[in-house]
């Protein structure tokens, strides 16, 4: 008999496991780079006139910032790529797990028709196999145009990983696109965002300890979001994140309260009008997926435009521009 089968939604959580991995890779290195570009600016309007780092500089080191990242966004791609292999492996040990294994059964592992055998022994689809079979078996098939995404990320892998690419390398805004693109095809009913945040409440290791330091994740998720979004091309960002790059930004209350106390600075601002007439009142917050009713009218305070204003309870007219309150 052949034991430890795996269930589908083994399959699924270890797919988004490792697109969350992916995505912490690859924007702790492009959070990196944008600090790093934020304190040369710094420095130099701070030197009185003498510059500290001049273009060209600064041009030469991000160069060789992103040829010694390679290695990590390799990796990130890795992990992308492993994710859709298993997010595949899912759909097809949702019909049964025994359509995985390829072979003959004279090929099957030595005596497994006479002791009970675990399934990881047993040779399983190859990856350029997975999505035929996925669309032969599954009641669902993935769109037309998810396989040529498979087929790019599978050739870039094979590319990164078995020969010596030379050129720019890869960069975040290309795998930041593929992880939204692999869980908009493989987990379509879950928004990135909201993963995200599942993800980061289940890592926490204090939860093991029934301490709730789950807040302390709200402000890294939300810049993570931030860094994302301006890399996205603003249609990417509407398609992936019901977000709107080129409209206003307004602070949220909701991921504001469930922020721990001890940040310094303004979490990001990643709220906004759902619609552009006149006088609208209700607040989409892509991070929390909240909606929000707000109240319309000016910051009390001159040097604001906004016009925007809280209605929660303990924040009541609050400017979701400027943050700060009347008075």
């Amino acid at each position: 008999m052949i034991t430890d089968l795996p269930t589908g939604d083994i399959f699924k959580a270890r797919s988004i496991n490792l697109l969350n991995l992916a995505w912490e890779v690859t924007l702790s290195i492009q959070m990196h780079h944008d600090k790093a570009i934020e304190e040369a600016a710094e420095h130099n309007s701070e030197s009185e006139g003498h510059v500290i780092w001049s273009k060209s500089e600064l041009k030469k080191q991000t160069e060789i910032f992103w040829h010694r990242s390679q290695p990590e966004l390799q990796n990130a791609h890795s992990l992308i790529h492993q994710a859709v292999e298993l997010g595949l492996k899912g759909r097809i040990c949702e019909v049964s797990p025994f359509l995985l294994i390829v072979r003959d059964a004279r090929d099957y592992p030595a005596r497994s028709d006479r002791q009970d055998t675990p399934f990881a022994r047993f040779r399983t689809i190859d990856a350029a196999d997975l999505l035929r079979v996925a669309n032969s078996v599954c009641a669902t098939r993935l769109p037309d145009d998810f396989e040529p995404v498979w087929t790019t990320i599978r050739e870039a892998r094979n590319v990164n990983m078995h020969s010596i690419k030379h050129g720019e390398g890869l960069r975040p805004a290309e795998l930041i696109r593929d992880i939204l693109l692999v869980n908009e095809y493989l987990f379509g009913g879950d928004k990135w965002a909201k993963l995200r945040s599942n993800y980061l409440y289940a890592e926490h290791r204090d939860t093991a300890y029934e301490v709730w330091y789950y807040d302390f994740n709200i402000s890294r998720s939300l810049n993570e979001l931030a860094t994302a979004i301006d890399l996205l091309t603003p249609a990417d960002c509407l398609r992936f994140l019901r977000f709107r790059k080129k409209d206003r930004r307004y602070f949220c209350t909701v991921c504001d309260y469930h922020s721990n106390k001890y940040e310094t600075g303004s979490l990001p601002h990643l709220a906004q009008l759902v619609s552009k007439k006149p006088g609208e009142t209700e607040l989409y917050c892509c991070a929390c997926e909240s909606s929000l009713t707000v109240s319309r009218g000016e910051c009390q305070h001159p040097d604001c435009k906004g016009n925007v204003l809280s209605l929660a309870p303990d924040s009541v007219g609050q400017c979701l521009t400027c943050e700060r309150f009347p008075g």
